[in-house]
C-alpha cells in the first residue's frame, strides 16, 4: 500500500476519492477558516487554491488553528504548507492579495483553468471566506459569472451565531445576494460593520466551519453516483441559507418559528435551521429584480454577464442580454 493508499485507507466510503483529486477548492480568507482549509485535504481535494492579504499574528492564535511558528508570515503561505503535510499529492495555488485586487485573466485561471502539467478541474467550489462585506458580494459576481457553485459563512457578533449560504446553478434558484439582500441594502446606504471575533469562542467558529465541510462535500458530490452524497443536493433543494444559533440567549425570532412548538426541555442551544430561498423578482416575492442574477430561478441566467461591472457592485437590474457558454 502506497503513501496515498495509506493516508486515505479509513475513507475511501465516505467520499468519492477519484472525484475528489480531480476537483479544485478556492477560498477567499484563511484566517478562521484554517480549519475547514486543511481537513479539505484531508478528503483529498486535489488543487487548493489560498487568496488572503494578511499576515499571521499572535493575536490569531486563540482565534484560528494559528500557531507561534506562523506569526509574521504570510497566511496563505503557512498554510499551503500545512496541507502538503497533510497530502503530498495536493496542489496549492496561493495570492497574498485582496480578493477583489486579482484581474481576470489570473482570476480564470485560478477558478477554471488548466494548470501546467494537469487537466483543468472537473469541477471547482469557491468558498468565502472572510468577514469583508466587499469581497464576500464581489464572491457572488464571481460565482455567477463563471457559472460555478459557490459556499459562504459569518460568525455573528461574539460567536452567539453564524450563517451559511451557497448557491449552485444546478439547483438554488436564489444567489446569495438575494438572500442577504437586507444586508447589501445596509451597506449600500452607508452601514460599516464594526463585528470581529472578539469575544468569539474558536470553538464557534470551529462549528461552522464543520457545518460548511458537510455543504461542501453535498456539493461537490452533486450528479455522483455515491452512495452516501447521491441526490443529496437535489433534497436541500432551495434552503441555501442555514443559519445556526450558538448561544441559548441569543435572539433569533426564526428560530421561535421553527422550533416553538417543539419540546423546549430537550433543545438548549446549537439549533440549526435550513431557509428556503425564492429569488429577488416582483412576480416570485414581490421585491425588486435581483441586480447580480436577475431574479429569473436561474442563476445560469447571469452567467458572462459580469464583463464590464465584475468589480463593482450592481445598484441597478443586470443587463437583459447576457452571453452564456
Amino acid at each position: 500500500m502506497n503513501e496515498q493508499e495509506q493516508i486515505f485507507a479509513r475513507v475511501g466510503g465516505a467520499y468519492d476519492l477519484d472525484l475528489m483529486a480531480n476537483s479544485r477548492l478556492v477560498v477567499v480568507g484563511c484566517g478562521g477558516s484554517r480549519s475547514f482549509i486543511e481537513e479539505a485535504a484531508r478528503i483529498g481535494l486535489g488543487e487548493i487554491v489560498l487568496i488572503d492579504p494578511d499576515t499571521a499574528s499572535m493575536t490569531n492564535i486563540g482565534t484560528q488553528a494559528c500557531f507561534i511558528s506562523d506569526v509574521n508570515q504570510p497566511k496563505v503561505d503557512v498554510i499551503a504548507n500545512r496541507l502538503r503535510d497533510i497530502n503530498p499529492n495536493v496542489v496549492v495555488q496561493t495570492r497574498q492579495a485582496r480578493f477583489e485586487d486579482i484581474q481576470l485573466a489570473d482570476l480564470e485561471l485560478l477558478l477554471k483553468g488548466a494548470w501546467a502539467g494537469r487537466a483543468a478541474p472537473r469541477q471547482t467550489l469557491l468558498a468565502l471566506k472572510t468577514d469583508n462585506f466587499e469581497a464576500q458580494a464581489h464572491g457572488n459576481r464571481v460565482a455567477l459569472h463563471f457559472g460555478i457553485p459557490a459556499i459562504a459563512a459569518q460568525v455573528y457578533q461574539n460567536g452567539f451565531g453564524g450563517e451559511i449560504t451557497f448557491t449552485h446553478p444546478d439547483t438554488t434558484p436564489a444567489c446569495q445576494r438575494c438572500a442577504l439582500e437586507s444586508r447589501y441594502s445596509a451597506y449600500l446606504n452607508g452601514y460599516k460593520n464594526q463585528v470581529t471575533s472578539h469575544a468569539t469562542p474558536i470553538y464557534a467558529t470551529s462549528r461552522i466551519n464543520s457545518l460548511c465541510g458537510l455543504v461542501m462535500l453535498t456539493i461537490l458530490h452533486h450528479g455522483s453516483d455515491h452512495p452516501r452524497w447521491k441526490g443529496m443536493l437535489e433534497k436541500i433543494g432551495n434552503r441555501n441559507l442555514i443559519q445556526m444559533k450558538l448561544w441559548p440567549d441569543f435572539n433569533m425570532p426564526v428560530f421561535d418559528r421553527v422550533y416553538g412548538g417543539a419540546q423546549q426541555e430537550c433543545l438548549f442551544f446549537d439549533n440549526t435551521v435550513w431557509l428556503a430561498q425564492q429569488p429577488d423578482h416582483p412576480e416570485s416575492n414581490g421585491f425588486p429584480a435581483c441586480p447580480d442574477c436577475g431574479g429569473v430561478g436561474d442563476l445560469n441566467h447571469a452567467r458572462n454577464s459580469f464583463h464590464n461591472d465584475l468589480y463593482t457592485m450592481r445598484t441597478s437590474p443586470m443587463p437583459t442580454e447576457t452571453q452564456q457558454e
